[in-house]
């Protein structure tokens, strides 16, 4: 769905979105790394709709020459793409404001009405807002909320921390993945570097401990960038769900609520399949078999 969504939105907002669909490289440094990304490899060139490839060493210093010394092999993947998540996420809030849409900001929710198992309005800081539907995407918080409706949905937060760096030059021409993470390059000749997964509940903090834990990519996948310019750091929150499948549909027990959440890594992935989803099931009121695994009623 990417390549029309991107091409939508770049031409709607006038936004550069920074889509690259020239693939990603994931590599193995050892042998017990070597092992594991074999098994991978095995189990994704038997999808059909994956275009990966076994590369050694050399081979893939012809592809990427910027790669260290302790890259073994690798498997090139053609059909992965990549794009700018703040940049998309800002298209779309334009996009969607462009299209009638209301988004208020600072303006924190603290509960719901409902009655007679229907739902009525959202309670804000700035008064309630009433709806005829509701969409619970509230990303690491959507457990809370679905709480005011007396559903248990166990979806919580893992921290993710990243960094961003500028090279003196452009070295690397696609994301590069090893099993601690990944360098990932952007137009705008900035790498970024990620990403640390910690249970620390809803703390958005950068720790040294955690940015510390990022930096030995960087000479360790491309040495070139290690006198490269530190430019900033950042955390999010992702919404993990307890059986690590995202939570995707309409609640049990109250009529006009819908969740879309728990998507933990596959967030940017995963958005415009979603919101397709979940525009069938509001709108045309059906559910796609491919959903069923999804649905929230497998917590009732």
């Amino acid at each position: 769905l990417f390549p029309d969504l991107v091409a939508d939105l770049e031409s709607s907002t006038g936004m550069q979105l920074d889509y690259d669909p020239s693939g990603s490289i994931r590599v193995a440094t050892d042998e017990d790394e070597e092992e594991m990304l074999r098994q991978a490899f095995e189990g994704w060139k038997g999808v059909e709709e994956l275009s990966v490839t076994w590369t050694e060493a050399e081979d893939l210093r012809e592809i990427e020459p910027g790669l260290g010394p302790e890259v073994r092999c690798g498997v090139v993947s053609e059909d992965e793409q990549s794009i700018h998540p703040g940049r998309l996420t800002e298209s779309l809030a334009r996009a969607a404001i462009a299209r009638g849409a209301r988004i208020r900001t600072g303006c924190p929710v603290h509960g719901v009405r409902h009655q007679d198992g229907r739902f009525e309005s959202v309670l804000t800081s700035d008064g309630e807002v009433a709806g005829g539907e509701l969409v619970i995407a509230a990303g690491a918080w959507s457990r809370v909320v679905c709480g005011w409706f007396g559903l248990e949905v166990p979806i919580s937060p893992v921290r993710g921390q990243m960094l961003s760096i500028r090279p003196e030059s452009r070295a690397l021409n696609r994301p590069i993945f090893c099993p601690e993470g990944g360098v990932f390059p952007k137009q705008d000749g900035t790498m970024f570097v990620g990403a640390t997964i910690e249970l620390v509940g809803y703390d958005k903090r950068n720790t040294p401990e955690g940015i510390g834990s990022l930096l030995p990519l960087i000479p360790k996948l491309i040495p070139g960038f290690s006198g490269a310019t530190f430019e900033r750091c950042w955390a999010g929150l992702r919404p993990l769900c307890e059986d690590e499948t995202p939570v995707i549909g309409r609640l049990t027990g109250c009529e006009g609520v819908t969740i879309a959440s728990g998507h933990y890594k596959m967030g940017i992935i995963g958005n415009a399949i979603t919101a397709r989803t979940i525009r069938q099931q509001i709108v045309e009121g059906r559910v796609d078999p491919l959903a069923a695994p999804f649905l929230p009623d497998r917590f009732a």
